[in-house]
């Protein structure tokens, strides 16, 4: 299989047989724990998935795995009735992830769908992701159709695998470019491949790595005599599901940007004024007291959501940063907890001008003033407050204090996105 064969982003027809890929994964395995391994070395990976101790192959509940300790790996399960599921990832394949694309739209019912939504989301969570996602019924191999905007998805990693140049290209052993190597190595990865009788198997593993380093009696024993004919249990298939599965029209990105154009444009909802609280005449007090000391106005502005606090500044009339005078950095967000209304919902953006006569305080609730800053990217380089936050937030209050943009936060969104905002 030659560099050309792989395209850009991979297709299904870019993939050998399944087999051949496990048989691969059996015979550099067994060569590496027969030939090289080092006491401390360990062959099984993370019944989680996500976690391994070596470079190269493992074996574990889920299948073969193949890391090249830099980053890149693949994995092959196989699926009752001779079907597998081939995962991976590299790191030029980063488009399908960046689009968040759903690699098992499309796919087939006997899918175990549950435990791969579980592996993709956890590798998302605690790793790079899961960049590519192929299927074998039994007879070819298939994926998910991409979006022009997936240039790469990483099946590169795969390349040359099951294939007697790649075989030999990394054993360990020093082998002459010969016919007759390549034509062993084609031989076992076959016979391996197609579950041939383990005499012929061990004979010519023996005849490739070499008579004067394979004391089949010692393999046997080490590796366990069906070494090359015992197949992994496969995982059960997946049911069908009524709803099929639907592909996501809005990145996450997109998402927020369309929420955060709908609370610029939003007005404010009149609300009668929170009750006093001591958070409040801490920061009353406060900052009159510095307006008074240097002898002019100054202004805070602050945003804040269910456990976090943005942006907070202090300003004078000329625009030079202060330090705000209180000890308590978290003020502001322990203030928002405070005036907290079971019907009118808590806000999230708070603006503060003080003079040494007054402190005038102003709240935003159902919109992003044009005051207020937030970290992210859009607009002006910012984010909305987080969608999950503003759902939880608004499904708390009263039907009458929901803004009208709250439509944006259903999931639906994603799937059919309005086109008037």
């Amino acid at each position: 299989m030659s560099t050309a064969s792989f395209h850009q982003p991979g297709r299904p027809g870019d993939l050998p047989h399944p087999g051949l890929l496990w048989a691969h994964s059996r015979i550099e395995l067994g060569a590496y724990r027969l030939l090289e391994a080092r006491p401390e070395d360990t062959f099984d990976y993370d019944p989680v998935g996500t976690t391994y101790t070596r470079g190269g192959f493992t074996l574990g509940p889920h299948g073969t795995h193949f890391d090249n300790s830099a980053g890149c790996w693949w994995r092959l399960t196989w699926v009752e009735g001779g079907r597998a599921v081939l995962t991976g990832w590299e790191p030029l394949g980063q488009d399908t992830i960046e689009e968040e694309l759903d690699l098992l739209a499309g796919g087939p019912g006997w899918l175990p769908w549950e435990w791969l939504d579980t592996l993709i989301a956890r590798y998302l969570h605690e790793q790079m992701g899961v960049s590519f996602l192929y299927w074998w019924d039994g007879a070819v191999w298939g994926r998910t159709d991409y979006p022009d905007a997936v240039r790469d998805d990483g099946l590169v990693t795969v390349e040359g695998y099951g294939t007697p140049e790649r075989l030999l290209g990394f054993l360990s052993v020093q082998f002459s470019d010969d016919d007759h190597h390549r034509a062993v190595a084609a031989d076992l990865l076959r016979h391996v491949a197609e579950g041939g009788g383990d005499a012929r198997a061990w004979a010519l593993f023996r005849e490739l790595y070499g008579t004067d380093r394979v004391d089949l009696d010692a393999a046997r024993a080490l590796l366990g005599a069906d070494w090359f004919t015992r197949r992994d249990d496969p995982m059960p298939a997946g049911t069908p599901s009524a709803t099929p599965r639907r592909r996501r029209v809005l990145k996450t990105a997109d998402w927020q940007a369309m929420v955060a154009r709908a609370m610029r444009a939003a007005a404010e909802a009149p609300r009668p004024a929170p009750a006093e609280t001591e958070e409040l005449r801490t920061l009353r007090g406060a900052l009159r007291s510095l307006a008074a000391e240097r002898g002019g106005e100054l202004t805070f502005t602050v945003a804040c959501e269910r456990g976090a606090m943005s942006f907070p500044e202090l300003v004078d009339a000329s625009g030079e940063a202060l330090e705000p005078p209180w000890e308590d950095r978290m003020l502001p967000w322990r203030l928002r907890g405070a005036e907290a209304h079971p019907e009118h919902g808590s806000w999230y953006f708070l603006r503060a001008v003080a003079t040494a006569a007054d402190v005038v305080v102003e709240r935003a609730y159902d919109h992003w003033p044009a005051w207020g800053w937030r970290s992210g990217h859009f607009p002006d380089r910012m984010f909305p407050p987080r969608l999950s936050d503003l759902r939880d937030e608004m499904a708390a209050r009263a039907p009458r204090w929901r803004p009208e943009w709250v439509r944006l936060l259903d999931d639906e969104t994603r799937y059919d996105p309005p086109t008037d905002v």
